[in-house]
Order: structure tokens, then C-alpha cells, then sequence
């Protein structure tokens, strides 16, 4: 018999150790080379799919700052579809970026935030503003204005380093002139703008509860623009529909704050009284009322926003909260912490319509866009209760992360965000399948939320650390944290393209 030794000498590429293959190394190879290929195929795949995403990491950021009007004061509406960013490391070629934005042209400049894109780190030479179409508002008429050339461009010079953010103004007027064959045409004139600090569609506001405070802020830079004193220890704060007004309650005055967005100045106090203890507050859809969750005296407040008087109070339950409204302005939905329970408030008979039982400390609230369900966190049962608004009774409990506060719901892509206040993070839930999807890290014991017009960026208060973390909820990540200081509660942010 031979030796194992003389086998393997006579064949040296003989597979040594298995009874099952009796090949050679060069046969072996022959047969799992294709299979090789295939493995170093899909390496290579996904190798570049990580450099893209590192590629990605790096981006940078550009705020189109749009100031517009009429030349000779006509009522002008133009469609922009497109922006296109030229690159100079390849020439003319640019990076085009879809919109669908309508706007009305006045006498009057109006400045809007025309996009604000995530762009590779690199300098850019060219901006191009396509008009898809335009019409003229005359005489109660409306007639189609014929363009001759859709796409307004210049040269511009924008140098984007790695995570930089940047706004970048443009002026665009236009006019409307009698065309020898075409009728009445467009006629458009751009160039670079003028840069602009603390423009109000970019400004922030947040409550800070120690300093008694609002502190302002640009979106933009992340700098203060102004720190407005106030009542003692505020906490919920809104906006007005027409963006001129922020009102804030200060929960140990028992009042509201009136702060003018043009001169970030309080510009009245409404008086609730001792023991009321205001906290969230919201105002309906056609901005004439304010609703106030009154804390310490259990029940809402219910003020006329023109003549800053209170209308009524309305019973709640122990200890209410937080408020949200209806799209229609029919309902106020309040959170009662200490009851363990949700009043349901018809706003236009002025009283209680009911009351739902839910799981331990309610806390944040919103309603669906149509109106038909109620979000409701719930702090210390680590949920959200899904409400179905027309039979008033629970459909849903969905699991949160730890202490769950305020919740937002952003329309545009269909999700859900919650504060968790004890797990210092954000929980992302897809609303059609009320299912969570994503958590995201931010601060210190997240209190607030508020996203952008653009439905790109979402403003988390951290009521711990003093800050403001903003997260880019396509990428899902903290692109930046603003120091505020003390201890914030709240925070409402204005909207470019509001009038």
C-alpha cells in the first residue's frame, strides 16, 4: 500500500485533506472561478457604493435666496421647475435640481427660500432658474405670458468646502411687455442679490424656561440674532398663519407674550392670572384664536387674537399640557399628564365633547392632515396611541424609545418623529404602516420639535444640554448642534414665501 507521503509527491496540487474531492488545485480553480468573479464583482460594488456614501458624508449645503418682484407693479405668477447649479470641473455640464414653486410677483420685493440643496464640495461657476410658465392678473382676468427664454442664468463664483453651508441671493424682476407676434411676453431680469442677515423667513424661536426668555435665531449660521425678555418660566410658543406674530406662554405669570416678528419686540401681554400655568399652546388654522392648555387651573383658555381677549375657559383634565387642532379648526385636542387622559374640546360650541382614557402621562399631540386620527405620546408608557378622531376610541399603540414629549408629523414623506426624552434620541415612524423605521442620536432630554418649509430639516430642543440639534431627515443624522443655552422648551420657526 501506498504511503499517504508518495501520493501527494506524485501530484503536488492534489488536494490533500478531503476523501470527497479528488481534483487538483488547478481543477478546483478552474471551477470556482467564476464564482470568484461573481465575489469580486459584488466587493467592487459595494466598495463603490461606500466611497458614495463617504462622498455623501461630505457634502455641503447652498440656500437659494430668492428676491423677487414686479417692474412696473403688475400681478405676475411664474412656475419655477428647475434649478441648475454648473460645476466647474466639468464645464458646462450642472447638477439640476427639480421644483415645482409657484410664486406672485408684486411691486413690493418678497424674498423666499427658493431650495436649499446638498451639493458635492466644489466650486460652482453658473446658476440657472428655469420659469416653466407665467401669467398676468389684470382687470380680474388671468392670461398666459409667452417666454422666450425659460432658462435665466449668470455666472456666479461659490466655492463649497466639505459640511460648509452657504446662501447664495439672487434678484429676479420681472416685467411684462407687447410682443409684435406672441401677445403679451415675460420679461425677466436676474443677477446676484445682496446677502441679508437674520432674514425673517430664516429665523428660530425658542423658549427658554431659567432665562425668561425667547433667543432668536438664523437658521442659516446658527448666530443669535436677539434674546427678547418675556413672562416668567414660558414654555409653549406658536406662530401666527401670516408669520407676524409669536406668542408665548409663561407658565409661572399666567400670561402670553405678543412678540412683532418685524421688530423682535413684545408688543403686548395678555393676562390669563395667578395659578393658571400655561404651557402648550396653539392657534387655529384661520389665525383668530389661541388655545391655551392650562396646567395649574385644569382647563383651556380660549383668546380672541384681535382683541387679545380671553373668550372663555373651557374644563379639561388634571394637569393639561400640550394642544394640537384640527385642520378645519372644529376640535382642540388637550393632553392631560396627571388624569391619564385626552379632552376633546368643540372649539366652535366653546365646550368639552369628551374624553378618552389613554396609558400613563400624556404628553405630546397632533392630528393627520385629514383631520380623521390624533398622534398622542405617552412619557412614563413609552408609546404612541393612534386615535381614530370620528369614533374617538384607540386603534393603534406603537412602541417608542424611552420618554417619549412632542411629536410632529411631516406630510410630505409620510413620517412620524418623536422626541424621546429619556433615550436622547428621535424615533422615525413611517405613518402608513405605522411602523419605526429609524432612531436618530441627538442632545440632552429632546423636548421639541419643528421642521422647515422645505421638509428637509428637523429642530430638536434639547432641554438638557442647552441646544438645538438639527437633523437632515433624508440622511437621517445630525448635520448640526446650536448652543441656545438654559433650559428650552419650546421652539416655532418662521417660513420664507409667506407673504
Amino acid at each position: 500500500m501506498k504511503s499517504r507521503k508518495s501520493l501527494s509527491s506524485k501530484n503536488p496540487f492534489r488536494v490533500f485533506s478531503s476523501p470527497f474531492v479528488n481534483r487538483s488545485f488547478k481543477d478546483v480553480s478552474f471551477h470556482l472561478w467564476p464564482g470568484f468573479i461573481m465575489i469580486s464583482c459584488l466587493f467592487l460594488v459595494i466598495s463603490c457604493s461606500h466611497r458614495t456614501s463617504v462622498q455623501e458624508e461630505l457634502d455641503g449645503r447652498v440656500s437659494i435666496m430668492l428676491e423677487m418682484s414686479s417692474h412696473g407693479g403688475e400681478e405676475i405668477s411664474i412656475n419655477i421647475d428647475k434649478v441648475i447649479l454648473k460645476r466647474a470641473s466639468v464645464g458646462e455640464e450642472g447638477i439640476a435640481f427639480p421644483l415645482q414653486e409657484k410664486y406672485m410677483l408684486k411691486k413690493s420685493p418678497k424674498q423666499v427660500l427658493l431650495g436649499d440643496f446638498s451639493v458635492a464640495p466644489e466650486k460652482y461657476t453658473g446658476l440657472v432658474i428655469s420659469i416653466k410658465e407665467a401669467f398676468l392678473f389684470a382687470d380680474g382676468k388671468l392670461t398666459s405670458l409667452y417666454i422666450k427664454d425659460a432658462n435665466l442664468s449668470f455666472d456666479i463664483d461659490l466655492d463649497i468646502r466639505p459640511w460648509e453651508r452657504k446662501s447664495f441671493p439672487v434678484k429676479l424682476v420681472c416685467g411684462v411687455e407687447k410682443g409684435e407676434t406672441e401677445g403679451l411676453k415675460l420679461k425677466p431680469f436676474i443677477q446676484q442679490g445682496k446677502q441679508h442677515t437674520g432674514l425673517r423667513g430664516l429665523r428660530a424661536y425658542v423658549t427658554n424656561e431659567s432665562g425668561n426668555s425667547v433667543l432668536i435665531f438664523d437658521r442659516m449660521t446658527g448666530s443669535t440674532l436677539a434674546v427678547v425678555p418675556v413672562g416668567e418660566k414660558p414654555k409653549g410658543i406658536a406662530i401666527s398663519p401670516d408669520r407676524t406674530k409669536v406668542y408665548v406662554a409663561n407658565s409661572g405669570s399666567g400670561s402670553i407674550s405678543v412678540l412683532d416678528t418685524m421688530t423682535s419686540e413684545v408688543t403686548d401681554t395678555i393676562f390669563l392670572g395667578l395659578g393658571v400655568g400655561p404651557e402648550g399652546i396653539a392657534i387655529t388654522p384661520d389665525g383668530r384664536s389661541l388655545v391655551t392648555a392650562n396646567s395649574r387651573s385644569n382647563n383651556v383658555s380660549l383668546i380672541d387674537l384681535e382683541s387679545g381677549r380671553i373668550i372663555t375657559h373651557i374644563p379639561a383634565g388634571l394637569s393639561p399640557s400640550r394642544v394640537a387642532i384640527s385642520p378645519w379648526g372644529d376640535w382642540a385636542y388637550v393632553t392631560n399628564s396627571r388624569s391619564d387622559d385626552l379632552t376633546i374640546i368643540n372649539l366652535n360650541s366653546r365646550q368639552p365633547a369628551g374624553t378618552i382614557a389613554l396609558r400613563p402621562w400624556p404628553a405630546g399631540v397632533v392630528t393627520s392632515p385629514s383631520g380623521d386620527e390624533v398622534f398622542v405620546t405617552c412619557k412614563e408608557s413609552n408609546v404612541i396611541q393612534v386615535i381614530d378622531a370620528n369614533f374617538r376610541k384607540v386603534i393603534n399603540v406603537l412602541p417608542t424609545n424611552s420618554g417619549p414629549v412632542d411629536i410632529i408629523l411631516d406630510s410630505r414623506r409620510g413620517r412620524i418623529y418623536v422626541a424621546d426624552s429619556g433615550s436622547n434620541d428621535i424615533s422615525v415612524f413611517v405613518e402608513s404602516m405605522n411602523m419605526k423605521t429609524a432612531t436618530i442620536n441627538v442632545g440632552n432630554s429632546p423636548n421639541a420639535l419643528a421642521l422647515d418649509d422645505a421638509g428637509r430639516l428637523l429642530y430638536v430642543v434639547n432641554r438638557g444640554d442647552g441646544t438645538v440639534s438639527v437633523v437632515d431627515i433624508g440622511k437621517e443624522r445630525v448635520v448640526n448642534k446650536i448652543k441656545v443655552g438654559g433650559m428650552p422648551w419650546g421652539i416655532v420657526i418662521d417660513r420664507m414665501g409667506t407673504g
